[in-house]
């Protein structure tokens, strides 16, 4: 449901949802035993980057980084480059545009080699607009 309602730009809806799942960032997501869905802070920080809390969105995506890198969980790490990524050209602070391009275009060779077609359109729309 948060990243729908990152998707959607439902900042009416990211408040609640967020104060909902920032308290289990350190956890890890899963439908079942058999489907992990990485790290709940990237959750966090997509909700975070919506309702523009810049500080907690970076500390969530970084945790979420460290979190689905050390348990291997390779397509959440492009995924959260690519959030990470978004947030840091929106937040555009000084070092943010150079962020930001490294992590999407990180995402984006991981999306290209793996066949992530939405991480790898978003990162190239993303780069795209760049200029």
């Amino acid at each position: 449901m948060a990243d729908t309602c990152a998707e959607i730009a439902d900042r009416a809806l990211a408040q609640p949802l967020y104060d909902a799942v920032a308290p289990y960032a350190a956890g890890v997501a899963a439908l079942a035993p058999v489907l992990p869905l990485g790290s709940m802070a990237r959750v966090s920080g997509r909700l975070a980057t919506l309702l523009e809390r810049w500080n907690d969105a970076e500390q969530h995506f970084e945790m979420a980084l460290e979190h689905n890198a050390a348990m291997g969980f390779a397509a959440w790490v492009a995924w959260t480059e690519l959030n990470y990524g978004e947030m840091l050209l929106r937040r555009g602070g000084a070092d943010d545009c150079d962020r930001g391009v490294a992590l999407l275009r990180q995402a984006l060779a991981f999306a290209s080699e793996s066949g992530m077609a939405k991480v790898q359109r978003d990162s190239e729309r993303l780069l795209s607009g760049i200029g």
